[in-house]
């Protein structure tokens, strides 16, 4: 696909899009997520349905004219179109590389909050590093170790879908450099992450309790169904 022929393409979407826009649910939207960013008003079963054409047709083409279209999307002020570009990247993920994970990491540094983030982290940077998992070791203390607390929160909660595979000494060594900090996106991770393993090995997660001093909302998140 040539640049212009997926700016068209993008253009078609932002144009069906906004035949369908809904200012009052926009509205709503926007609060909910602290006014960060606008909206359209699209809920999701509405949008699913809107831009299924369009993943269709971006999703055969090769994976550098997929990062280029979620990266235009990533672009465009209303939030919808973050949600697309990243249903878009999920649908290709077949064709992930290295590049994508360079692009992974580029988009959670972007126009940050939880609802992009947390995705990002599980089902797309969790899952791309799974199979060599012991590879990403120390991308992963990085991303701990780094101010941001976006990445913070993406070392924490990579590993939610490892289920019995989650490596909890990794865990244990990323708690250890970010655990420490009060904000709250990161305390509720520790405590998401923690309630997560709980279902697989719910010893571990009280041991791990009682040997760090972990926040009261940390804690009370992980042991939450034990």
């Amino acid at each position: 696909m040539q640049t212009s022929s997926y700016h068209l393409l993008t253009e078609n979407l932002i144009e069906l899009f906004t035949d369908h826009a809904d200012p009052e649910k926009a509205r709503a939207m926007s609060a909910y997520m602290k006014n960060q960013f606008l909206f359209i008003g699209l809920p999701k079963p509405v949008r699913s349905k809107l831009q299924k054409s369009f993943l269709t047709m971006a999703r055969s083409e090769p994976i550098e004219t997929i990062h280029e279209l979620a990266q235009l999307l990533w672009s465009l002020p209303e939030r919808e179109y973050q949600y697309v570009a990243m249903e878009l990247l999920m649908a290709a993920k077949r064709k992930w590389n290295q590049e994508s994970l360079s692009l992974f990491e580029k988009l959670v540094l972007q126009k940050s909050w939880w609802d992009t983030v947390d995705l990002i982290a599980s089902k797309m940077i969790g899952v791309f590093c799974r199979k060599e998992h012991g590879r990403y070791k120390k991308l992963f203390l990085d991303y701990a170790a780094n101010d941001n607390i976006w990445l913070n929160r993406v070392a924490i909660i990579h590993q939610l879908t490892y289920k019995p595979a989650t490596d909890m000494t990794l865990f244990e060594e990323i708690f250890l450099r970010c655990g420490h900090k009060k904000e709250f996106f990161i305390q509720k991770a520790i405590g998401w992450a923690l309630r997560q393993y709980s279902g697989i090995d719910p010893k571990a997660v009280i041991r791990f309790t009682e040997m760090h001093a972990l926040s009261s909302l940390a804690r009370r998140e992980a042991l939450r169904k034990l």
